[in-house]
Parts: C-alpha cells; structure tokens; sequence
C-alpha cells in the first residue's frame, strides 16, 4: 500500500531541515566571527 502524499511530504521536511540546518549554521558561524 503506497500513500502517494508520501513523496511530497519527505520533500517538504527535507527542505524544512535543511532551511533550519543553514538558519543554525549561520547562527553558528555569527557567533564564531563576534567571539
């Protein structure tokens, strides 16, 4: 039984996590640089 909203909805998270990931990273990176 396949859902076919499956798909989409891994392609969605999978953009979400990477969006936060890079959010995170520049975050990151904003307090190496201050420090």
């Amino acid at each position: 039984m396949q859902n076919p909203l499956n798909p989409l909805i891994l392609l969605s998270f999978e953009k979400l996590a990477r969006h936060l990931l890079y959010v995170w990273y520049k975050n990151n990176n904003k307090h190496c640089n201050s420090e």
